[in-house]
C-alpha cells in the first residue's frame, strides 16, 4: 500500500512538471511577444467580439512576422463579417501603408469564430504598426499593434518596399525612413501579491454636429502598485463613423503615471441624429480597463458659442500635452519634434480666437480644423519619441527540465530516507515479538 502511495506521488510530481513544460510552450513565451486575449463586444443584440490579436513585438530583418487575429460572434443574431490587416511603416514622422490583408466576406452563426493568419516579412528596419479591422452587421471593431525590426548589421538600409507572403483564413463554431532607436526592455516576471490596475479618465457623453469631427479624451492611468507595459486602446461603435486613435499604442504605465489617448470622430453629413455608444477597452499585459463612451449626433448649424467650445477644449488639450511633453525631456527622451508640433497648434489656436472675435466662423472652423491635425501629430510624434519594446523574460526550458529533476531527486532521497528510517523502528518491535514467541 505504502509502494503505491509513493508510486503515485512521484507520478504526481512528474505530471506537474510536464504540465510547467507545456504551459511554457503553449503560451509562447519566446521573451518576444506576450498574446493579447481581448474582449471588445457591443451591448445589443448583434455581438462581435475579438478574441485573439497576437503577432511578434520585436523580430530582425528577414523574420517571418506571424499575425494571428480571430472574431468571434457572440450575439444571437448570424451576420456577414470582414477582417481586414494593415501593416504601416513608420518614416518621416508618418505611417506608411506598406502591406494589406483582407479575408473574404464570411456569415457567421452564432458563437461561430474567424480565424485569420497574415505572414508579413519586412525588408526595412525602423517601427511598424499593425491596424486590425472587423467589419461586421452596421459595426466595426479596431485595434492597433506595434512591433519593432532590428537589422544584423549597422550598415543603412535602402528603402525597398517589404515582401508580403500569402494569407490563410479558417471558420468554426455552431451552424525606407529614418531608423528609430529600439531596444528590447527585459522585464522581470510578474510578482507574486502584486495588485495590477488600470483605470481611465473620461468624459461619459460627447455631441457633434453632423459634417463635424472632435475629440474624446481618454486617459489611462496605473492605479496600481506593478508596472504596465504593452498598453493599447481597443474600440467598437457604429461602421459609419470615421474614427482614429492616436497615439496607437503606449509603450508603458509606471506606477502611478497617466497617459492620453486621443480618439478622433468624424461624423458625415448624412448621418441620422442620435445617440451612438462607442465601447472602448484599455489592455495592458496584466490588467484592463472596460468603458462606455455616449456620442450624441445633432443636426443644427454651428454657432459662435459651439466653435468657441471646441476652442476652450483645444486649449486644455493643449496644456495637458504640454506636461506630458515636459515628462518626456525630464525623463531623457527627444520629444522636441512633439514640442515643435504642439507649437504650431498653440499658434494656430491664437488664429482661431482672432477669426472668432470678427465673426468669421468658416474660417475659425478651419483653423480648428489645422489645430486638430496638429495635435494627433503631437500626440503620434511624442509616443514614437518614447517608444521602446517590451519583452516578456524567456523560459529555459532547459533549466526547468534540470529543476523537475532536482525535485524528483529530493523526493526518491526522502523516500529512501523515511522507508530506512521506518525500518529501523520496526526491527525492535520485530524481535521483541520473536522474544516474547520463545519465552511462550
Amino acid at each position: 500500500m505504502e509502494r503505491q502511495s509513493n508510486l503515485v506521488l512521484v507520478l504526481l510530481i512528474t505530471g506537474i512538471g510536464l504540465l510547467l513544460i507545456f504551459l511554457a510552450v503553449k503560451t509562447g513565451i519566446t521573451g518576444l511577444a506576450l498574446q493579447n486575449e481581448v474582449s471588445v463586444s457591443i451591448k445589443n443584440i448583434t455581438n462581435g467580439e475579438i478574441t485573439l490579436f497576437d503577432y511578434a513585438k520585436s523580430l530582425v530583418i528577414g523574420d517571418r512576422q506571424e499575425i494571428y487575429v480571430e472574431f468571434t460572434n457572440i450575439g444571437a443574431n448570424k451576420y456577414t463579417s470582414r477582417i481586414e490587416i494593415k501593416v504601416y511603416y513608420y518614416s518621416n514622422d508618418r505611417l506608411n501603408e506598406t502591406a494589406y490583408y483582407y479575408d473574404s466576406s464570411v456569415l457567421l452563426y452564432p458563437a461561430m469564430k474567424r480565424d485569420y493568419h497574415a505572414v508579413f516579412v519586412p525588408s526595412i528596419d525602423g517601427i511598424y504598426y499593425i491596424k486590425f479591422t472587423v467589419r461586421y452587421e452596421t459595426k466595426v471593431i479596431e485595434t492597433w499593434g506595434i512591433f519593432g525590426v532590428q537589422s544584423y548589421t549597422t550598415t543603412t538600409s535602402t528603402a525597398v518596399t517589404p515582401a508580403t507572403t500569402v494569407t490563410t483564413a479558417t471558420t468554426s463554431g455552431g451552424e525606407g525612413g529614418a531608423f528609430l532607436p529600439i531596444f528590447v526592455a527585459t522585464v522581470p516576471p510578474k510578482y507574486l501579491g502584486a495588485n495590477p490596475m488600470l483605470d481611465a479618465d473620461y468624459k461619459e457623453n460627447i455631441s457633434i454636429i453632423r459634417g463635424d469631427s472632435d475629440f474624446m479624451a481618454i486617459r489611462a492611468r496605473n492605479k496600481g502598485d506593478i508596472k504596465l507595459n504593452s498598453i493599447m486602446l481597443y474600440f467598437s461603435v457604429a461602421n459609419f463613423f470615421e474614427i482614429d486613435i492616436n497615439p496607437k499604442a503606449i509603450s508603458a504605465l509606471e506606477i502611478n503615471e497617466s497617459k492620453l489617448f486621443l480618439v478622433s470622430i468624424k461624423v458625415p453629413k448624412d448621418a441620422i441624429p442620435g445617440k451612438y455608444n462607442l465601447d472602448f477597452y484599455i489592455t495592458s499585459d496584466l490588467a484592463k480597463k472596460q468603458g462606455i463612451i455616449l456620442i450624441n449626433v445633432i443636426a443644427m448649424n454651428m454657432t459662435k458659442e459651439y466653435l468657441m467650445n471646441k476652442i476652450t477644449n483645444y486649449k486644455l488639450l493643449i496644456y495637458e500635452i504640454e506636461g506630458e511633453i515636459s515628462s518626456a525631456f525630464s525623463k531623457g527622451f527627444n520629444a522636441s519634434g512633439a514640442n515643435e508640433s504642439l507649437g504650431k497648434a498653440a499658434d494656430e489656436l491664437k488664429i482661431a480666437e482672432g477669426y472668432l472675435n470678427s465673426g468669421d466662423y468658416e474660417k475659425t472652423y478651419d483653423s480648428l480644423t489645422h489645430i486638430k491635425g496638429h495635435i494627433e501629430d503631437t500626440l503620434f510624434l511624442l509616443a514614437n519619441s518614447m517608444f521602446y519594446l517590451y519583452a516578456a523574460p524567456p523560459v529555459n526550458l532547459l533549466w526547468l527540465i534540470i529543476l523537475i529533476i532536482i525535485l524528483i531527486a529530493l523526493l526518491f532521497i526522502y523516500l529512501l530516507y523515511r522507508r530506512k528510517k521506518k525500518a529501523k523502528t520496526e526491527r525492535p518491535r520485530i524481535l521483541k515479538r520473536m522474544d516474547s514467541e520463545n519465552e511462550a
